[in-house]
């Protein structure tokens, strides 16, 4: 079938054959449109028709366009279909987000009516400071809001200032107690090692060589002295002590076969009261002078309740 121009005119109009730039191979494409040598080829059934004398036309059949248009349509729908899909997915998104938001507002409406509800629960520490004081700070450092003065920012100002503060005095009280604290440990400790000194085994023997008993004494009351002071620990240092002596092969002096025999210088009398090195470095771990430490040994009783501390 062969139509004149009038007939493609009316095609053109009803849509029955897409417009002239949508053609593609049914008419001449621009050179901006195709590169050179990219030419699509010259359809089928074109024929060369006079319309009047002298005015010779080339025209195709409007099968021919039918099935252009249809080619078009498809490369057009394959072309943009990644556009599509993304819109498509979209668009169920938002309609997913308004459904949400609707089955939610019933709750922001009430959170709306009852704005206490909305207010973040503040620390204790801020909740202590009292407007008054939160409004003389606000005052005294010029804060303000567009509303007025900002008392919310003055109370956790006041509130870290007094966090501050705390810890300080925490740190200046813990420097003052910390030696005293040290030396009541240490004699403390020093009771620790009477009692472990003073163990014996069924044989009568100590328990533990009493060198090497008084090196651990020293080296714990040393490095942690409230650690020596604990009776549980004691215990444990005792057992140390004893390990260390079988492993060096030190055995504890045995008993003695018999009662000591009580002598006294002539005259009658003790003699002066001498220090012995293991004495001094205990009276050093527990922070006595040599002069205290003797003060103390001639009030010592034997077989009686002995105050070897404050």
């Amino acid at each position: 079938m062969i139509l004149s121009d009038e007939g493609i005119k009316r095609a053109l109009e009803s849509g029955a054959i897409p417009p002239p730039h949508e053609w593609n191979g049914a008419c001449r494409v621009s050179d901006e449109e195709k590169p050179a040598g990219q030419e699509d080829p010259e359809p089928e059934g074109v024929v060369e028709v006079e319309v009047k004398p002298g005015d010779k036309r080339r025209v195709v059949g409007v099968d021919v366009l039918v099935a252009e248009r249809k080619r078009v349509a498809a490369k057009t729908e394959e072309r943009f279909k990644p556009e599509l899909e993304a819109a498509k997915a979209h668009a169920e998104e938002n309609a997913r987000l308004k459904a949400d938001l609707a089955a939610i507002q019933p709750f922001v409406q009430k959170l709306q009516q009852r704005p206490e509800l909305m207010k973040v629960d503040e620390p204790d520490e801020i909740k202590s400071v009292t407007d008054e004081e939160a409004e003389r700070t606000a005052r005294q450092y010029e804060l303000y809001t567009a509303n007025g003065l900002d008392l919310p920012r003055a109370k956790r100002i006041i509130a870290d200032r007094r966090k501050e503060m705390a810890t300080v005095a925490e740190e200046t009280a813990k420097k003052v107690v910390q030696p005293y604290a040290k030396s009541s440990a240490k004699q403390a400790a020093t009771q620790t090692y009477v009692w472990a000194a003073s163990q014996k085994g069924p044989d009568g023997r100590p328990l533990a060589d009493p060198k090497i008993l008084a090196d651990i004494w020293a080296y714990a009351m040393d490095e942690n002295p409230e650690y020596a002071a604990n009776p549980q620990n004691a215990s444990a240092l005792l057992l140390v002590a004893i390990g260390q002596g079988v492993v060096t092969g030190k055995q504890p002096p045995s008993a003695p076969t018999q009662d000591p025999l009580m002598t006294e210088p002539a005259g009658g009398g003790h003699g002066a009261y001498q220090i012995t090195p293991l004495e001094r470095r205990m009276a050093q771990n527990a922070g006595l002078s040599e002069a205290e430490w003797t003060k103390r040994a001639k009030d010592f009783q034997p077989d009686a309740v002995n105050v070897l501390g404050d």
